[in-house]
């Protein structure tokens, strides 16, 4: 899960890094974005721009939005999340390391054959 905005400087150059993760496992990997939804629009000529066809969540900015209820205090974090909805990891403003560990995370299970999760 990638919280992100369009207003976010360093969110944007992540997006193709994080497309190209997600097409290295088809089937095996869902990328779910999440914004404040300040500007849905732009979200999503962003998100077209870059190619990112996943789904994408806009949350609004009220009080008890899904950013609050995470703790979510600066963008762009990531949430390693697995199959049975169990929290792994969660980076706050280093995207490049949580690519790295979800494409460890997922090439060791490939790997070993156990059935992790991921």
């Amino acid at each position: 899960v990638v919280f992100w905005d369009s207003w976010c400087v360093p969110c944007i150059p992540a997006l193709p890094a994080i497309k190209k993760v997600a097409e290295a496992y088809p089937g095996r990997l869902q990328v779910i974005g999440v914004s404040s939804g300040r500007s849905p629009d732009m979200v999503k000529k962003i998100l077209n721009k870059n190619g990112c066809s996943w789904p994408q969540v806009f949350t609004g900015d009220a009080p008890g939005n899904l950013n609050e209820q995470l703790n979510i205090v600066a963008l762009p974090t990531s949430i390693i999340v697995d199959r049975q909805g169990k929290i792994i990891a969660r980076f706050t403003g280093e995207t490049e390391k949580a690519l790295e560990l979800l494409r460890q995370l997922l090439d060791a299970a490939s790997s070993s054959k156990i059935k992790r999760g991921f």
